[in-house]
């Protein structure tokens, strides 16, 4: 039905606007593709993505030397010096963990927490936070370890190779949204340092905005405002939990602290979450 519904209509246009007519959708189309080859040729916007691909090439070789690191001092039977390599390499992966997940299975393989689900002690970066701060042994985590060496500089490779663009930056923003503060499926259970992560999230996020800014003003000099503040906000959120390099653990953290994290990371997800559409307009 649709199917003829669709021919009658087509052809009541040939008839009364001539065959060499073009109908309204193919206009508009028209005009999207131009709007967006011309937001996508913005120099702006080439200049954002060849900034972020050297921010990626950096983070992913601190990776590999943080990772490093951390396996030696595991396999020295160091807990002490391990804790603190662990509280070192983490971070790192957050601010490329967006990136990351365009490869699933080794994303998994190293930061084994499904979306939205609780993290896998068996396996990855988990198994050592578990055996780090739960078994509070290095015990039996070389393997591990050998094999979270192994995988990251199989990332740095992949992420090097990665196609990007201004439109793939922005998905960094998700990772905002898929570890609320407030949410039940915690990233750093057995360590308590969620605040580590999620301080680290909103870095990833940061390198993003700044990279795309320039873009964004000559779209919306207001939004980038706004997002400017909501980025401020969260840091003055954050900055009474932190004291000497420190995080407070988050089973210290009060109901109201929680709230109030949980409000300003809110707001900066929702400020965020316009740049991915903006960023197909052209500039004004």
């Amino acid at each position: 039905m649709h199917v003829r519904i669709a021919g009658v209509v087509v052809l009541t246009a040939l008839i009364l606007g001539g065959c060499g007519s073009s109908n309204t959708s193919s206009v508009g189309t028209q005009v999207t593709a131009r709007a967006a080859t011309g937001a996508m040729a913005d120099p702006n916007l080439t200049a954002a993505v060849a900034t972020y691909r050297t921010y990626l090439d950096d983070q992913t070789s601190q990776l590999v030397v943080a990772s490093g690191k951390l396996r030696d001092a595991i396999a020295a039977g160091d807990l002490a010096g391990s804790r603190a390599a662990y509280i070192v390499a983490r971070p790192i992966y957050e601010h490329i963990a967006s990136p990351a997940e365009k490869s699933p299975a080794l994303a998994l393989e190293i930061d084994s927490q499904p979306l939205h689900g609780d993290v896998d002690p068996s396996v990855g970066i988990h198994k050592i936070q578990f055996g780090l701060w739960s078994a509070n042994s290095t015990e039996g985590l070389g393997p591990t370890a050998d094999k979270l060496v192994s995988d990251v500089m199989m990332l740095r490779d992949k992420i090097a190779a990665l196609p990007m663009d201004p439109i793939q930056m922005t998905d960094a923003y998700e990772q905002l949204v898929k570890h609320p503060v407030l949410g039940s499926r915690r990233q750093e259970p057995y360590s308590q340092l969620d605040l580590l992560d999620h301080e680290a999230q909103v870095v990833g996020s940061r390198v993003v905005f700044d990279a795309l800014r320039p873009a964004i003003e000559a779209r919306s000099r207001s939004s980038a405002t706004e997002i400017e503040g909501a980025f401020a906000n969260v840091a003055a959120a954050l900055a009474p939990l932190q004291s000497g390099g420190v995080w407070v653990p988050y089973a210290d953290l009060t109901l109201a602290d929680k709230r109030q994290l949980s409000e300003a990371f809110g707001v900066l997800s929702s400020t965020l979450s316009i740049v991915a559409s903006l960023l197909k307009q052209p500039p004004l």
